[in-house]
């Protein structure tokens, strides 16, 4: 009886603690994108065995643990990483949906501000310039731009400096949707 307790205890204890993982296939383009695409190529072409990890981390993990193929680098690739990865493989044509309930700007910019809510605080209303989309933090003496491929960071105290590119759309997108927005 006090083993079955102990064990009883450690799986409420396991599902109480283990986070919740999200499964994106957006953030997993964007994490495909960054550190698997030069070498395995993009669905339905996968090369090397790429299309083994569709639907399986599991799978992902183990080549990268066993330095398949040089893999070993991505090893700080987190789980969830790995999962929306995954996603991805197993479905690319999701990665390229979304919610029509906010514009990708609207969304990219309003995780921006969740995640980085300590410097992008003060915000001034959104804008547009030519293609850009941007908002201006006085605060941070920052603009955020977004364009129909990238985004970009603007200094308001520089402006000899011009604009700096910080990412792509798809990989923050991707961020923004893997974490509610």
């Amino acid at each position: 009886m006090k083993r079955m307790l102990a064990l009883l205890a450690g799986l409420v204890g396991a599902v109480l603690v283990a986070p919740a993982q999200a499964q994106s296939a957006a953030a997993g383009l964007a994490t495909y994108n960054t550190n698997c695409l030069a070498c395995h190529g993009t669905p339905p072409n996968l090369r090397d065995g790429a299309g083994k990890g569709a639907g399986n981390s599991a799978v992902i993990r183990n080549a990268i643990s066993r330095d398949k193929g040089g893999m070993g680098y991505l090893s700080t690739l987190t789980d969830t990483e790995l999962l929306n990865i995954a996603t991805y493989l197993a479905n690319p044509a999701a990665a390229t949906t979304t919610t029509p309930t906010a514009s990708t700007a609207d969304r990219i910019l309003n995780w921006a501000e969740s995640f980085y809510a300590s410097v992008l605080m003060s915000r001034e209303a959104d804008a547009t310039y030519g293609a850009y989309t941007y908002r201006c933090y006085a605060t941070a003496g920052l603009c955020v731009g977004i364009d129909a491929s990238q985004v970009y960071l603007y200094e308001l105290a520089n402006p000899g400096k011009g604009i700096y590119p910080i990412g792509s759309v798809a990989y923050y997108l991707g961020l923004a949707q893997s974490n509610g927005f």
